[in-house]
Order: C-alpha cells, then sequence, then structure tokens
C-alpha cells in the first residue's frame, strides 16, 4: 500500500509540474502575434518627379497601410549630388525622398522617390538643364547600350559662373549599370560663353573606381540642344558623352 500511495503521490506531483510549466509557457507568450503584417507603401503622384529651380512642390507623400489600415509615416530628403539632407528647391540636383514606416510589432518598410530641380539653360547664355545621355565607350561598349538614353545627367551653375556636370562619362556606370552616385564621375566644371564650352575643372576620376578622368574638345550645338564630352580614364577606357538637353 505503501509503494502505491508513493506512485499516487509522484503522478500528481508530475501533473502539477507539467500544469505549472504550461501555465508558465502560456503566460511568457500571452500577447503576443505570430503573424506581423508588414507596413505597405504606395507612393501618391509622380516619381519621378520633376520641378523647375526656384518653383513650388508639394510632396504628396506615400498611403501606408498596415493590414489594410492607414498608419503614419516619416519623410527624409537627400541631395544624391550635393549632399544636401532637405529639400532645396533652390539648388539644382537630383533629390531622393525616403519614406518609412514601422508597423505595432516594430518592422519598418520603406519607398522612394526621386525629385529633379533643375533649371533649363538657353544655349546662349546658360547650359543648365537635365539632360538624357547616350554613350559609347571603348574599345568595349560592355553591359550599357550606346543608343539607349539615360535618365538624367544635370548641369548646374556654380556661384563663380562656372557650370558643373553630374557626371562627366554620361551617367555609365552610375545610370547605365545601375551602380548609384558613388560611382560618377563627379567634379567636371565648364565655362561656357557664346557657344563654347572649355575645361575649367577636371573630373576627380570614376567615384570609387578612382583613377585619373581627362575630358578635353567638349563642343556645343545650340540648335539641336547637345553637348558632347570626349574623355580618357587611365583604367584603359575612353568616353564620349552624348547630352541631349530635355524641356
Amino acid at each position: 500500500m505503501k509503494i502505491k500511495n508513493i506512485i499516487k503521490i509522484a503522478a500528481i506531483n508530475a501533473s502539477a509540474l507539467i500544469f505549472a510549466v504550461s501555465c508558465s509557457s502560456d503566460s511568457d507568450t500571452f500577447g503576443l502575434s505570430d503573424v506581423t503584417n508588414y507596413p505597405v507603401l504606395e507612393v501618391l503622384g509622380n516619381s519621378p518627379a520633376f520641378v523647375q529651380l526656384g518653383g513650388s512642390y508639394t510632396d504628396p507623400g506615400v498611403k501606408a497601410t498596415e493590414n489594410g489600415v492607414v498608419i503614419p509615416f516619416e519623410t527624409s530628403y537627400q541631395g544624391d549630388y550635393r549632399g544636401a539632407n532637405t529639400l532645396n528647391l533652390n539648388v539644382a540636383d537630383r533629390y531622393t525622398a525616403v519614406y518609412s514606416a514601422v508597423n505595432k510589432d516594430g518592422f519598418s518598410a520603406t519607398a522612394n522617390r526621386s525629385i529633379y530641380v533643375y533649371k533649363t539653360g538657353d544655349f546662349l547664355t546658360s547650359i543648365e538643364g537635365l539632360y538624357e545621355s547616350k554613350v559609347v565607350r571603348t574599345p568595349s561598349q560592355g553591359a550599357v547600350p550606346a543608343n539607349i538614353p539615360l535618365k538624367y545627367v544635370i548641369i548646374w551653375k556654380n556661384t563663380d559662373g562656372t557650370y558643373e556636370v553630374s557626371d562627366a562619362i554620361g551617367g555609365y556606370y552610375d545610370l547605365g549599370r545601375s551602380y548609384g552616385t558613388t560611382y560618377a564621375s563627379r567634379g567636371l566644371k565648364l565655362n561656357y560663353t557664346a557657344g563654347i564650352a572649355t575645361v575649367a575643372s577636371q573630373p576627380n576620376g570614376v567615384g570609387v573606381f578612382g583613377g585619373n578622368v581627362m575630358v578635353s574638345n567638349v563642343t556645343v550645338n545650340a540648335t539641336t540642344k547637345t553637348i558632347v564630352i570626349p574623355s580618357t580614364w587611365d583604367s584603359g577606357y575612353n568616353f564620349t558623352a552624348t547630352l541631349t538637353q530635355i524641356n
């Protein structure tokens, strides 16, 4: 009889232990969701957006939802070529608007919009503008077709009167290969008078690829609103970027 009682007590204690562990486990996970609904962001309005320098623009933002319910979102801006951290309609650049939202479980999602701020020069006194670019690379063209325009190269006027080109090689790696702005050939500055463009400052290599790029014999056609920029990169390639201004 004693043995049976001991077995019964042991069984009762084991059952109580299992119940306690089960209750503890339920308590630890109570209120936690097994399924999370990630934020969904729908960009409203045009993307990309185009704004003339000094003009006005109201960012339409996004519609952010979690499982169909509208939730708040935040917006930040980055000047892709000139480095601003706000949207400045008085400074020509391509700006990226970044929209972000967080769901109730702390998971986030983002969406982007490109905003081009530019001035359209008349080619009499100014070559500012937004340009489509076609690039020929020798001795090999590579993965970027020479006959498909890349969108977009920007030319802006500096306070010293020079005109700066967002990418001296026409966006071959930045736009054509979609490597981004860190692969643009930055720093090319031109003087422009009466249809003649001369180099005021050579570019600073090809972004993170580095090296030296030399630009010479830039030609301008005011009738067709095109600028041809030949360059030599000491990594073994030559580029001819033909920029065509768009309205």
